[in-house]
């Protein structure tokens, strides 16, 4: 429903300034949001077509993926999803849940172009909302591939720290069961 009328001048200057503080409200927005509420939303579960041979040979997404730009340099403290740094459990957390809200943001960058539709024709916010989900759409289908990947070595990180811990008890439990032989012999 268009209720303003401006000449072509007018908007690509709304669409030039307006696009970058629709981001930014969408990145605050999903800075916001509580990451234990983010971790438990359904959303972010593999839906039953996606598998790593989906996005390998259909997407292609190996082809294409380290083209995309890591938004951590934009911020201060960003978390880099570039590359992998770490294998422990707690790295491997944070970095599901970075996907996750790298997921959000993206998702929260397309929904507001409603809003053109104030001042620009319908067929105009339709190339705008087109344009959108392109420039997002890679973005999103990186955290969704990556991030059964993420949990599948949590898991194995997980499982290597409760071996390890297994693994040391039992030594402790032999030092113990050495000291007490030792001292029970003198």
């Amino acid at each position: 429903m268009q209720l303003l009328s401006l000449t072509l001048y007018q908007t690509i200057l709304s669409v030039i300034f307006v696009c970058p503080i629709m981001i930014l409200l969408a990145t605050m927005a999903g800075r916001c949001i509580p990451q234990r509420a983010i971790d438990r939303w359904r959303i972010f579960r593999p839906f039953p077509f996606e598998s790593e041979r989906f996005y390998r040979d259909f997407i292609h997404i190996n082809k294409w993926k380290h083209l995309l730009p890591d938004g951590a340099a934009l911020r201060k403290n960003g978390f880099s999803k570039k590359h992998m740094a770490q294998t422990d459990p707690a790295y491997l957390k944070r970095f599901i849940s970075e996907t996750k809200r790298a997921e959000l943001i993206h998702l929260f960058s397309i929904i507001p172009l409603w809003v053109f539709g104030f001042w620009m024709k319908p067929i105009w916010v339709l190339y705008l909302l087109l344009f959108s989900t392109l420039i997002n759409l890679p973005c999103i289908l990186a955290q969704r591939y990556n991030r059964p990947r993420l949990e599948h070595l949590l898991a194995l990180a997980e499982e290597r720290n409760t071996y390890d811990e297994h693994i040391q008890n039992r030594t402790e439990t032999k030092i113990i069961s050495a000291a007490h032989t030792c001292m029970n012999q003198e």
